[in-house]
């Protein structure tokens, strides 16, 4: 029986505190394929010539709804497989658009898609964040 419908099952899940089982919703494998398909099709590389801001704010708003929609249980192994997904397609996308060769793990490391560097220095200048440039995990202060 499905009370959340086809996209979140019941299955046995596991308290990490004590470790007993308990019943739980987690997202299906089916969808986290569909959302993993969904940032391919934008990073794609039919996209290299639009503006790397449209690219990173339509994935913005795809990751924050999802991130939104399946926030009910242990998600953390579907959020860590959406994320991984998404950074790697980022980088492929900006190694695409700058015509670089190989990982574009180099030139593109984590700190700079997920901007922390320039987040701490804005909070240090006492500026608010409006939007972040590739992560759902945190929450935008009101």
């Amino acid at each position: 029986m499905r009370l959340l419908g086809p996209t979140q099952p019941f299955g046995r899940c596991y308290s990490p505190k004590t470790g007993r089982t308990y019943l739980g919703t987690v997202p299906s494998k089916k969808r986290v394929k569909r959302v993993c398909d969904a940032i391919s099709n934008e990073t794609g590389r039919n996209t290299t010539l639009l503006d790397p801001a449209i690219v990173v704010g339509k994935l913005n708003r795809m990751l924050n709804g999802w991130a939104n929609y399946f926030c009910l249980g242990p998600v953390s192994k579907a959020y860590r497989a959406v994320e991984q997904h998404a950074c790697k397609r980022l980088r492929q996308w900006l190694c695409a658009k700058h015509k670089v060769r190989g990982m574009g793990t180099g030139r593109f490391p984590d700190v700079h898609l997920h901007n922390e560097a320039s987040q701490k220095a804005h909070e240090a200048l006492g500026f608010e964040e409006t939007e972040r440039v590739v992560y759902y995990r945190k929450s935008l202060r009101s």
